[in-house]
């Protein structure tokens, strides 16, 4: 019996109760009821409290459904039956999750207001950085890549696509993807860049995945730019037109390479201004036993945006 009420005592924390209410339920646990006036030499002397405040104690639960009252000449307590106890955790546990809801809720605008009461403090010196607020399903270390190159570099999250399972039977090929974008505004019209990070899955059983990878991102980039060349891009209010990929060719291992990497360039206008983009896919890891192969596909819009989509690397 003592070690189920020890039990008992540390899982009733839980539950928001004090020590003292603690101590007064495993009281009631072991009586069928106790007079109110004698509630205080039953608990432990640590616990043991003169005058009124063991009576606010025995009130709390009662109004709160623990115990239930017994008697009033002389005012008595018993601990509520089983069923009324079942309920009031039920109840207990709503409004935890309720609370917790609440919570998650508010936590970008508690942290978005603070951040920006701290700006005010620095008076502007430092860069403001709006809280991400990204889906539940992105992974955490791809979470913690956004979050750094997005509060490091001068570029700032744009959108992204997380966790997509990608199946293409006829290819033999299946891979989870996860991809950011980030926009630059610097003077004229804003111009991208991104990371695409895709885990093959050992099932795949294309020789060449590495190109084949490759391609499948310069293909999903064609993609965007044709929609965006019709006016269908959601948010991007620039023009462009005239965007031209080149073919698909491997790169030269240097002697730090251990795997071969794919570059594709590009050209486009954007309000009459020709840029020069370039898209890039190498190997980040090899597969293991807990997961696949990982590839790495970055794409910049101008070569100044470099060493920023790069910033992940020392990350």
């Amino acid at each position: 019996m003592t070690k189920n009420l020890t039990i008992l005592k540390n899982k009733l924390y839980s539950y928001g109760l004090s020590p003292v209410e603690v101590e007064i339920l495993l009281c009631f646990s072991q009586h069928d009821l106790i007079q109110a006036s004698k509630v205080s030499s039953e608990l432990p002397s640590a616990n043991r409290l003169k005058g009124p405040r063991i009576y606010q104690h025995l009130k709390n639960l009662l109004k709160k459904g623990w115990l239930k009252l017994a008697g009033t000449n002389p005012l008595k307590y018993r601990l509520s039956d089983p069923n009324e106890i079942c309920s009031l955790l039920e109840t207990v546990i709503s409004k935890s999750q309720q609370h917790l809801e609440l919570q998650k809720n508010n936590y970008y605008e508690v942290i978005s207001t603070f951040d920006d009461l701290h700006q005010d403090l620095l008076g502007n010196q430092k860069k403001t950085v709006e809280a991400l607020i990204l889906p539940s399903q992105t992974l955490s270390w791809f979470t913690s890549i956004i979050h750094s190159t997005h509060e490091n570099t001068p570029m700032t999250y744009f959108n992204g696509e997380y966790n997509a399972i990608i199946v293409l039977n006829n290819d033999n090929v299946q891979f989870r993807l996860n991809a950011v974008e980030f926009q630059l505004i610097n003077g004229g019209s804003p111009l991208y860049a991104g990371i695409i990070i895709c885990e093959i899955d050992p099932i795949s059983k294309n020789a060449n995945i590495l190109e084949f990878v490759h391609k499948y991102n310069v293909n999903g980039l064609k993609f965007k730019y044709k929609l965006e060349s019709k006016g269908y891009a959601e948010n991007k209010a620039r023009t462009l037109s005239q965007y031209q990929f080149s073919e698909v060719s491997p790169n030269e291992k240097s002697q730090n390479e251990k795997s071969p990497s794919y570059s594709t360039d590009f050209n486009f206008h954007i309000d009459q201004i020709q840029k020069t983009g370039l898209i890039q896919t190498s190997q980040l890891s090899a597969a293991n036993n807990n997961s696949g192969l990982k590839i790495l596909t970055f794409w910049i819009e101008d070569p100044q945006m470099n060493p920023w989509i790069r910033h992940f690397w020392r990350n």
